[in-house]
């Protein structure tokens, strides 16, 4: 992913004052996206190698591939609150945040392509050549795992980001800046229905969602 195509924003577009200092510096000096997503690949890959990724499948008719991986909580921060993290990408644009997100799955399947097995930790009943579908679908996505952690994202301090001020849609989780003790995304794929592939949610309702609040507002915790 070309570099030059994001313009992070600046600090009066994006600010960390409300953070505390030593968080606040290391926001500050965020990796590019692309160092970024290199990160999150490595941290896929520890996480199936060390035996520590969390696998799950939604309902037993319509199969949606969940991997859950922990990911350092320093990596976590510049991932989703740094003016160059994946919310930035959106921030930007609702096109800039799709083709970001693409980037990361593409990345996330290359690195799952390259393991001869996936061993996960609970509720994993899918084979590989079912999950992949699930997986490889555009509509796959990444997020963080709130499900475990709503009421540190309700307690969280805030990034100060007008753009999404802006807007009155669930203000709990609007410019919450989130950093749980134990920190985990979610790589989600599509549901799957015998040949059907179909998303939770359209990708660009979904963008311009983060777009214009930095969260996917109408969906519930665990099913973004």
């Amino acid at each position: 992913m070309s570099e030059a195509e994001f313009y992070p924003p600046s600090e009066s577009e994006w600010s960390f004052k409300e953070l505390g200092e030593e968080r606040r510096l290391k926001l500050e000096k965020a990796p590019s996206y692309d160092q970024i997503v290199r990160m999150v690949r490595t941290a896929l890959k520890h996480g199936i190698l060390n035996g520590s990724t969390r696998g799950c499948n939604r309902l037993e008719r319509d199969q949606r591939a969940i991997i859950r991986f922990p990911v350092e909580r320093d990596l976590y921060d510049v991932f989703f609150n740094s003016r160059t993290g994946y919310r930035a990408q959106f921030w930007r644009s609702p096109k800039q945040g799709v083709s970001a997100n693409a980037y990361l799955v593409a990345n996330l399947l290359a690195e799952l392509c390259d393991m001869p097995e996936w061993p996960m930790r609970e509720n994993w009943t899918l084979t590989r050549e079912i999950a992949m579908p699930s997986l490889v679908c555009t509509g796959a996505k990444v997020w963080v795992n709130e499900a475990d952690y709503r009421v540190n994202f309700i307690q969280s301090r805030r990034l100060i980001v007008p753009q999404w001020r802006q807007d009155t849609r669930n203000i709990w989780e609007r410019c919450c800046a989130p950093l749980p003790d134990d920190c985990w995304l979610d790589l989600k794929g599509c549901f799957v229905e015998g040949r059907e592939v179909r998303s939770s949610k359209d990708r660009s309702e979904r963008a311009n969602q983060i777009h214009e609040t930095g969260w996917t507002w109408e969906a519930k915790p665990g099913v973004r």
